[in-house]
């Protein structure tokens, strides 16, 4: 299965794709439960100026406990202006 390194974030799903040899569906489950796009973009998700938007509330409190995991995770993504990279 394709694994992608995240640059600017277009190009891959931000719940779906494999990142660092994880599928963030898969490791947020409750979380992904509430999300109101599944095939929403890395790149759309760092855009957000709220990041609670993409997501149906209120949250149940273990998703609301995947949020608060996830917003770390998030925050420390780089996002770089060139094309991500596939393998």
């Amino acid at each position: 299965m394709a694994m992608v390194h995240v640059q600017d974030g277009k190009s891959c799903f931000f719940w779906i794709d494999l990142c660092n040899k994880r599928a963030l569906h898969q490791d947020y489950p409750e979380l992904f439960s509430f999300a109101k796009d599944a095939y929403i973009s890395f790149h759309n998700v760092q855009s957000t100026a709220i990041l609670h938007s993409p997501f149906h509330l209120p949250l149940s409190d273990e998703a609301y406990i995947q949020f608060q995991e996830l917003g770390g995770l998030v925050r420390n993504i780089n996002i770089q202006q060139h094309a991500d990279q596939w393998s």
